[in-house]
């Protein structure tokens, strides 16, 4: 009889100890993934964002000066620069809204380049205005998509928050569990049914 007393015993200790650990995992691999994210999938993206928005800045400055030298030299690196960001932000995570807003910059940046073509071989007012105009409107795209990652950095943060809580909560739970089975624990020990006083 005492033999199966600890056993019960130990069995409660082991199963409190498993599902304590179960819960506290849970909570850590929240807080993980999302502090990931918001590394990962946004402060890089939005790093990413402004590099881009630097190299079109870069070139609306050129045109701006009537730089035309310098905008026909830089071109090749430019246009390698800014696919080598493209691909770079690929590789991050996309929600569904950014997605959508991606595949509008990918288009955008295809129609500069045409346009940057043409205008190569023959700068006039109409072909800078509309190339002027396709990078505002890159711009706009890149200034979406920055406001996603602030939006999307703020979700994380708050799904880390609740996780906090949550495994603060779980915490003074736990103990209050400890307690209570540890008392369970003492009764099933300590306890000696009646029926054994009798036959003392």
């Amino acid at each position: 009889m005492e033999k199966v007393k600890y056993v019960i015993a130990l069995s409660l200790v082991f199963v409190l100890v498993i599902g304590t650990n179960i819960m506290d995992n849970s909570s850590f691999r929240v807080v993980k993934e999302s502090i990931q994210n918001i590394y990962e999938d946004r402060l890089v993206a939005y790093d990413l964002t402004f590099k881009m928005y630097q190299e079109f800045t870069n070139k609306k400055l050129l045109l701006i000066n009537k730089d035309t030298i310098s905008f026909k030299s830089n071109r090749n690196t430019s246009e390698e620069n800014i696919q080598n960001l493209i691909e770079r932000y690929e590789t991050t995570k996309l929600t569904r809204r950014e997605d959508k807003y991606f595949k509008t910059l990918k288009s955008q940046i295809q129609d500069l380049l045409a346009y940057e073509k043409q205008l190569v071989q023959e700068f006039n007012d109409e072909k800078i205005r509309a190339y002027d105009n396709q990078l505002d409107n890159i711009n706009e795209t890149l200034n979406v998509l920055a406001e996603i990652q602030i939006d999307e950095g703020k979700r994380q943060l708050v799904y880390s928050n609740r996780a906090i809580e949550s495994s603060h909560t779980l915490s003074k739970l736990e103990i209050g569990i400890i307690i209570f089975v540890g008392l369970v624990i003492q009764f099933i020990i300590i306890y000696e049914p009646k029926s054994k006083h009798r036959k003392e």
